[in-house]
C-alpha cells in the first residue's frame, strides 16, 4: 500500500514540473524580443556617442590646422613680396596642431597624412626664395593642409548627417574658409608678381566670390536673424563683418591696373580684411559646432541612463516573471488538501504493540463516557 503511495505522489509531481517548464519557456519567449530591443537601442547609443567624441576631436583638430594654414599664406606672401618669413608663427602653429593629434590619439585617422605634411612645412621654410618663385615654393604644403581639412571632413563630420544647422558650420569649417584664406593670398602674390590680366587672378578671385556666397547664402545668414537656430546665433555678426570684406575685396579687385600705387594698397587693404574677416568667423563657427556638439553628448549622456535603467528593469522582470506566473497557474496546487480529504494512513505497523494501542482508543472513551454519566453524590 506504501508503494501505492509513493507512486501516487511522484505522478502528481511531474505536472507540476512540466507546470514550471511551460512557465520558463513562456518567460523566456517574452522577455527575448524586449532584450534584443533593449540592446538594439543600447548598441546604437554607445555608437552615437563615440562619433559624437570623434566629431569633437575633429572640431579641435581644424581650429589649430585654419592656424596653421593662415600662418603659411603669410609666410608665402612674405617670401613673394621679398620680406623676411616669420617661420617662428609657422612652426608654433605646427606644434599647437601637433599636440591636439598626439592628443586625440588619432581617431581621425590622419596621423600620416599629418605627418607628410609637417615634413613638406619643413622642407619649404627651409628654402631661401624670394619673388614669384616662392609662390611655388608653398603651394604644395599649402595644398596639402587643404587635403587635410578635408579628410577631418570626410572622417568625422560630412558623413554623419548631422543636420542643417551642424552642416552649414562644418561645411563653412572645413571647405569655405580655408578656400577663401588661400585664395586670397594667391591674389596678394599674383598682384606683385603677375599683370592684372593673369587668369590665375581671375580664378582665383571667383573661388574667392564663391565661397563667400556659399556662406553667405547659408541657412541662416545675418539678414535673416528671425530664423536663425540657437546653434548659429553666435555666428551672425562675424558672418556679417566676412560678407562686408568680401564686397570690399570685389570692389578693391575691379581696378585694372595693380601696379598702381593706390590701388595694390586698397587691394592689400582688402585681402588682409578679408583675411582676418575669415579668420574670426572660422572661430565663431567651431565655437557654435562645438557647443552643438556639446548639447549632442549631454542628451546622448541622458538616453544612456534611460537605457540602464531600462536594462535593469528588464533584468528584474526575468527575474520575477518566472515565478509570478508559476504562482498564477500552478502554485495554488502546492496547498494541503483539508483533513476529511486526506486518505487514511495504511502505512503503520502491524503487530501487539500497534494492535494494543488501536483498543487502548475506545476503552478510554468508554471509561471518559461512564465518568461523565456520573454526578456527585450518586452512588454507582
Amino acid at each position: 500500500m506504501g508503494h501505492e503511495v509513493a507512486a501516487i505522489r511522484r505522478g502528481n509531481k511531474r505536472p507540476r514540473r512540466g507546470l514550471r517548464i511551460t512557465t520558463l519557456i513562456i518567460a523566456v519567449l517574452t522577455l527575448l524580443p524586449v532584450a534584443y530591443v533593449f540592446n538594439g537601442f543600447r548598441t546604437s547609443t554607445e555608437e552615437a556617442m563615440q562619433v559624437n567624441a570623434v566629431q569633437r576631436a575633429g572640431a579641435g583638430y581644424m581650429r589649430q590646422l585654419t592656424t596653421l594654414l593662415a600662418a603659411l599664406v603669410d609666410a608665402q606672401g612674405a617670401a613673394v613680396r621679398g620680406e623676411p618669413v616669420s617661420a617662428d608663427a609657422v612652426r608654433e602653429a605646427i606644434e599647437q596642431v601637433s599636440q591636439v593629434d598626439k592628443a586625440s590619439g588619432d581617431p581621425l585617422e590622419v596621423r600620416q597624412r599629418w605627418s607628410q605634411l609637417r615634413a613638406e612645412i619643413e622642407s619649404a621654410l627651409g628654402k631661401t626664395v624670394s619673388g614669384p618663385a616662392a609662390m611655388g615654393t608653398y603651394a604644395e604644403a599649402i595644398g596639402l593642409t587643404q587635403a587635410l581639412f578635408s579628410r577631418i571632413g570626410d572622417t568625422s563630420m560630412i558623413a554623419r548627417n548631422p543636420g542643417v544647422d551642424a552642416q552649414y558650420l562644418i561645411d563653412t569649417a572645413v571647405v569655405s574658409v580655408p578656400e577663401v584664406i588661400v585664395n586670397a593670398g594667391q591674389v596678394a602674390g599674383l598682384a606683385r608678381s603677375a599683370a592684372a590680366t593673369d587668369p590665375r587672378i581671375a580664378v582665383a578671385l571667383d573661388r574667392i566670390s564663391r565661397a563667400a556666397q556659399v556662406i553667405r547664402i547659408g541657412p541662416h545668414s545675418g539678414a535673416d536673424q528671425t530664423t536663425a537656430g540657437a546653434a548659429t546665433m553666435n555666428v551672425l555678426e562675424p558672418l556679417d563683418e566676412f560678407t562686408a570684406a568680401a564686397d570690399g575685396l570685389v570692389q578693391a579687385a575691379s581696378v585694372p591696373d595693380f601696379a598702381a600705387g593706390q590701388a595694390l594698397a586698397d587691394l592689400d587693404r582688402a585681402l588682409r580684411r578679408v583675411r582676418q574677416a575669415a579668420l574670426g568667423l572660422d572661430v565663431a563657427v567651431l565655437d557654435a559646432l562645438d557647443a552643438l556638439l556639446g548639447r549632442r553628448l549631454i542628451e546622448l549622456d541622458a538616453q544612456r541612463r534611460n537605457i540602464l535603467i531600462a536594462g535593469v528593469l528588464i533584468v528584474t522582470a526575468a527575474a520575477a516573471l518566472p515565478f509570478l506566473l508559476w504562482l498564477g497557474s500552478g502554485g495554488s496546487s502546492r496547498r494541503p488538501a483539508p483533513r476529511s480529504e486526506r486518505p487514511a494512513r495504511t502505512d503503520l505497523p502491524d503487530g501487539p504493540a500497534h494492535r494494543g494501542q488501536e483498543h487502548v482508543g475506545p476503552g478510554l472513551a468508554s471509561v471518559g463516557r461512564s465518568a461523565h454519566a456520573l454526578r456527585p453524590g450518586q452512588a454507582r
